[in-house]
């Protein structure tokens, strides 16, 4: 009975470390649906940032290599396809 106990216990710190680690993409998920002005999901929400951050890995650094930047262009192409997908 104590290993039950310790169990459920256990359980319910997991379950209450994934509610805390999930709300920061709530947040951001709650953002983008206001900005939107329509419902988006997660998978939607992870596809904006993919999307954003394969724009911003290509266009910041101004000392990549030539074929660095091409291979960020085309990460950002493709996760703008996926994105595009989604919705």
């Amino acid at each position: 009975m104590e290993k039950q106990i310790t169990l459920q216990g256990t359980w319910m710190l997991v379950e209450n470390v994934k509610k805390v680690a999930n709300r920061p993409m709530e947040w951001l998920r709650q953002y983008y649906s206001s900005v939107l002005e329509r419902d988006i999901n997660k998978r939607q929400t992870w596809s904006l940032i993919e999307v954003q951050t394969a724009f911003f890995a290509g266009v910041m650094p101004a000392d990549y290599s030539l074929l660095l930047r091409a291979a960020c262009c085309l990460w950002f192409y493709l996760a703008l396809r996926r994105y595009r997908h989604l919705f």
